[in-house]
């Protein structure tokens, strides 16, 4: 019977690897709604820019303008914090996927490792089968000829 004695820890890589996918998709998510806010934040500028724009045009009195004009600069504010916090959770999301790909490999020479080692015995198993398939024969050759 065939046993892999780098199962255990075959068995720990690949958990270590479950676990790091995991983590990643947990960062991957975050990045994805946080760039989903960063759509909406972007889409709300544009159309707080639009109306300012037009209040300007219709003479609109100082005071509601500079209100819009706040709004606005908040906005861009806004935009900036996240587009920063967005590019630390990518800078994150890169490093999950180098540590992703290392433990990946990690597993993948450990199973290339067992299936190297699992044709060797397959061999050894079959070199023993025909020996004894010959013994065999050789014995009731002998027999028939006695």
């Amino acid at each position: 019977m065939f046993e892999f004695t780098l199962e255990p820890l075959l068995r720990q890589r690949k958990f270590i690897e479950e676990s790091l996918q995991k983590e990643l998709a947990v960062i991957q998510n975050q990045f994805n709604a946080r760039e989903k806010a960063l759509e909406r934040l972007l889409e709300s500028r544009e159309s707080c820019g639009n109306k300012l724009h037009q209040l300007g045009e219709q003479g609109t009195q100082a005071a509601r303008l500079k209100l819009y004009f706040e709004y606005l600069k908040r906005l861009s504010i806004e935009q900036y914090e996240m587009e920063q916090a967005l590019r630390g959770i990518q800078d994150n999301l890169e490093s999950k996927r180098g540590e992703v790909v290392e433990a990946m490999k990690g597993r993948k020479i450990l199973e290339n490792l067992k299936a190297s080692r699992l044709r060797t015995y397959r061999g050894v198993i079959r070199k023993k089968e025909m020996k004894s398939a010959d013994e065999i024969a050789i014995t009731l050759f002998n027999r028939k000829g006695l």
